[in-house]
């Protein structure tokens, strides 16, 4: 799942329908090629045994205690009983003939058995189904069945794929295929003897899946797993009917649990009769945080300490964006009925919290080198390269702080600044993009209470890793205003197996570059086409209220419900609103209803920044308090977030549409889940194709006893059609305003001194070159091209062509990016981050001042704000490396300045001179 949800479907799957559908949609000129490949193809199937068997010697030697990475065994017996429709001879090739001497041949498809059963048959496959398993289907799970005809057959099955726990790999395809230049082919390939190998690692073994795949045109596919479950019958005739499941190398995580002893991964751990030392000893876990609790009252919290704190362990994890720290003053009677408590309280990013896993807790291959991708029998993604984004906006922020908080406060467009202000400023700066999964951070203390909350009677840790990921994806998804669907998805192919965080909602901003599948017409190879509607109890009363009309005051996110229904009207129920008024006219009425909502909320937003000024300021951090603003938490960021940030932004709106499409089609590999397309004209009305795309979310693969090979695929609506400009305007104008921007203003207007109320110190000279700012920018910004795109530093994937600046500057900023671009290149200004812009214009307050920011007026610019943070200095600013001194100087070229040059401070900020 690298790339996150609503990925294109790979360019050479999309090449292979394309190929089908030519020789298919023929009218005239099919060829004798064209015709075998219509009606004479056939699937096959490969089932392959990594169990070595063991002589009676070695045995011995493992019951003796003798080092088990020494006694390999022998594969003798796996290699000469590969199972297809038959077996393999012992030369690879398939088993014929009949041998009637009365012995086993092992190269003959009968023998003539001594045991007066007669002639019997080889062993053979005789069906296969592989499913997509667990939520979003990223596991799989395969049913191989398989008949034998005599005891000493069923003896080596039994000992080779009967085998729980032990690795397996399943390869099935076309016997023959239109490859995607309209050629057929015959020759099949499969992994072959590397399987076979001692010292194939997994990973050797699924990039050889992923190569033949390739070459095979996505006409093979495979799977390596390991054994679940197994069962036989005996038949009337003398046979055994057999039947194997296998399941994905990941779904080992849903099995380990917590209970391994640090010590075991060389921690070191306090006295064990001591409540520390019986502390650290429950789970790796407890250890790390029990560490942690030893660092407090620092100003910062820098690296060095915590690898001297933990120890050995800590050079192995990768801290480089560690931790935040603030000690939380909780209030005593809303948290349990204590006294007012300190808690001193760490945050930190998923990606440790999954590398301290895949550190410290994961089982190992000892006979796998160390650093080698197959030594864990799994593990999580801590790249930031492959890792997937979320649902954001720079107006997103955690309801909970003592449960989760974002790598960058959220800043509210009702002027104020709702943050977790003393958590970023205690700590290192997040590595990778703000809008990554793996730099959301959540708290030790809440990550002890759930590891506590799995411990048994006897003190040991009794839910799987899965399980407590899962949980606490759960709350962060809850904590963050329910707009996101974070959970765990596997690519059983990526370093031979790797979990990912994905949020499912995260759907892309745009679709345009989607492969479009036709599902009717005469060259169409999908079949069995079906559509239904997926809807929970838990949003169907939302969806009720939404159905048409507005989402206003709805806790889930059902808008694109409103694209389903887009164009209809329920002429019973025309207006459905949660938001009573006297008057049944809801035109006279709309002034009123968006009043009465405005208020709501500015209310709310005041509620809000109370909280956070007492989590902040350590006044009593109150648990009613925060269970009181969740459900409007929901209902904003839903608005704000996600609908408002969607529109202004001109992107489609994110998220699923709880309706179905499903089809079959000839067997084809390579369709992974998450991946997205878009459909044809055809059978499906109009709305199908212009307003949605579609996600997998299933994949399934069968070969029945006619020896077809079958791939279902079944997908989820998603919305893909752009805001209108009038949706665009209208998101604009949705500015709340609170009693404390109020107040804001009233502050400003207070600074005002002497004469015609000018304002004093650097506000005044502004105003007097500038004019009076405004919260909108009215009368004075104007909307600049840029001479290269710019990324948006709280969401890398969206770009600006235009930048809203002060009209005095425009072309000084022009001038300033053009030099950049003629300096640089666009390739290098990339590589370095010159095009990661924070904004120009935002009316507000100076960080922690009571004069107006320079951005106020637009005449200020702030650029890759994440590796320049406001109170970082030339040590840990990349602008103050001697690469960005040529970028600097053109900005002191056309009348700018460098806050980082002229302070060492603020290295991300540049502004005009006054």
């Amino acid at each position: 799942m690298a790339g996150g949800v609503g990925t294109p479907v790979a360019p050479s799957v999309a090449a292979q329908i394309a190929a089908r559908q030519r020789v298919i949609g023929k009218k005239i000129g099919r060829t004798n090629e064209d015709l075998l490949y219509m009606n004479s193809k056939a699937g096959w199937i490969k089932l392959s045994s990594a169990v070595n068997t063991l002589s009676k010697g070695q045995q011995t030697l493992l019951r003796s205690g003798a080092d088990p990475n020494t006694i390999l065994g022998n594969n003798a017996r796996a290699k000469s009983n590969i199972l297809l429709g038959g077996l393999l001879s012992p030369n690879g090739g398939l088993r014929q003939g009949i041998d009637v001497d009365g012995g086993y041949n092992q190269n003959a498809a009968y023998n003539n058995r001594a045991d007066n059963t007669g002639i019997r048959p080889m062993p053979g496959i005789t069906s296969m189904n592989v499913k997509s398993k667990n939520t979003y289907g990223t596991l799989r799970e395969a049913e191989v069945k398989f008949m034998c005809w005599t005891l000493d057959d069923f003896e080596a099955m039994e000992e080779l794929y009967l085998r729980p726990g032990y690795t397996i790999l399943l390869e099935w395809g076309h016997s023959m295929y239109i490859d995607n230049s309209g050629n057929l082919q015959k020759d099949v390939q499969t992994v072959g003897d590397m399987f076979f190998l001692d010292g194939t690692t997994m990973c050797q073994l699924t990039n050889r899946v992923a190569d033949i795949r390739k070459a095979a045109d996505n006409n093979y596919e495979a799977m390596i797993g390991y054994v679940k479950n197994f069962s036989w019958d005996y038949t009337p005739d003398g046979g055994y009917n057999c039947s194997v499941s296998i399941i994905s190398t990941g779904e080992i995580l849903e099995s380990i649990q917590l209970r391994f002893d640090p010590a075991q991964r060389g921690a070191v751990l306090e006295d064990p009769t001591t409540d520390v030392g019986k502390e650290q000893a429950k789970s790796t876990y407890h250890f790390f945080i029990s560490k942690m609790a030893n660092i407090v009252d620092r100003a910062s919290i820098n690296i060095p300490s915590i690898q001297a704190e933990l120890g050995s362990i800590g050079d192995n994890l990768l801290i480089d964006n560690l931790v935040y720290y603030q000690k939380i003053q909780l209030d005593g009677g809303s948290w349990g009925g204590l006294i007012d408590t300190d808690i001193e309280t760490h945050w930190i990013s998923l990606r440790l919290f999954f590398d301290i896993f895949n550190t410290m807790v994961v089982p190992v291959d000892t006979t796998k080198a160390q650093g080698t991708c197959s030594r864990t029998l799994t593990k999580f993604n801590t790249d930031f390269a492959k890792s997937s984004k979320f649902l954001t906006s720079p107006e997103h922020f955690s309801i909970n702080p003592s449960t989760c908080v974002l790598a960058k406060p959220g800043n509210l467009t009702t002027e104020d600044v709702i943050q977790v202000d003393a958590v970023h400023e205690k700590g290192s700066a997040p590595v990778g993009e703000l809008d990554d999964v793996l730099n959301i951070y959540i708290a030790l203390p809440y990550l002890k209470s759930i590891l506590d909350g799995a411990l048994d009677e006897s003190g040991k840790i009794n839910k799987s890793m899965h399980d407590i990921t899962e949980t606490i994806l759960e709350e962060i998804n809850t904590c963050l205003g329910g707009i996101n669907d974070l959970g765990l998805a596997y690519d059983d192919e990526d370093e031979g197996g790797t979990w990912y965080v994905v949020d499912r909602n995260n759907t892309p901003e745009d679709s345009s570059n989607l492969p479009i599948f036709p599902l009717a017409g005469i060259n169409s190879v999908f079949t069995d086409v079906g559509i239904s509607s997926k809807i929970s109890n838990e949003i169907g009363a939302q969806i009720s209220i939404a159905a048409q009309g507005s989402t206003s005051g709805t806790t889930e996110y059902v808008e694109n419900i409103l694209k389903w229904n887009a164009g209809t009207v329920d002429r019973i129920k025309v207006i459905k609103t949660t938001i009573d008024t006297p008057d049944a006219n809801a035109v006279k009425n709309a002034a009123a209803v968006k009043k009465e909502q405005d208020e709501r909320a500015a209310t709310w937003l005041e509620d809000v920044a109370t909280l956070f000024d007492k989590f902040n300021s350590n006044d009593g951090y109150k648990k009613e308090d925060m269970e009181s603003i969740k459900t409007m938490h929901a209902e904003w960021t839903v608005a704000n977030v996600v609908i408002k940030y969607r529109t202004q932004t001109k992107s489609s709106l994110p998220g699923l549409v709880p309706v179905e499409l499903s089809f079959k089609t000839d067997g084809i590999g390579g369709f992974i889940i998450g991946q997205a397309f878009k459909v044809g004209a055809g059978i499906l009305p109009d709305k199908y194709q212009e307003r949605f795309g579609y996600v997998i979310n299933s994949v399934e693969h069968s070969i029945d006893a006619n020896n077809r090979w079958e791939t279902s695929i079944g997908t989820q609506f998603y919305p893909i059609d752009k805001p209108t400009e009038i949706e665009v305007q209208r998101a604009g104008e949705a500015t709340v305003v609170t009693k404390r921007a109020k107040a804001n203003a009233a502050a400003n207007q207070k600074r005002k001194g002497g004469g015609k109320g000018g304002y004093k110190g650097s506000t005044q000279k502004m105003i007097n070159k500038y004019g009076e700012p405004n919260a909108t920018g009215a009368g004075y910004l104007v909307s600049m091209k840029l001479p290269y795109p710019m990324r948006l530093s709280w969401n890398l994937s969206s770009t600006a062509k235009t930048l809203k600046v002060h009209r005095d500057v425009e072309q000084q900023f022009k001038s300033i990016f053009t030099d950049i671009l003629a300096q640089y290149g666009l390739k290098r200004i990339q590589e370095l981050r010159i095009d990661i812009t924070g904004g120009a214009f935002f009316y507000r307050n100076m960080r922690g001042g009571s004069s107006l920011s320079m951005h106020s007026w637009g005449t200020a610019i702030d650029l890759d704000p994440l590796r320049n943070p406001l109170k970082g200095n030339a040590k840990n600013s990349t602008f103050a490396k001697p690469e960005y001194k040529p970028m600097i100087d053109i900005f002191y070229k056309h009348g700018f300045q460098s806050l980082g040059r002229e302070r060492d401070y603020d290295w991300m900020h540049f502004e005009a001179k006054v």
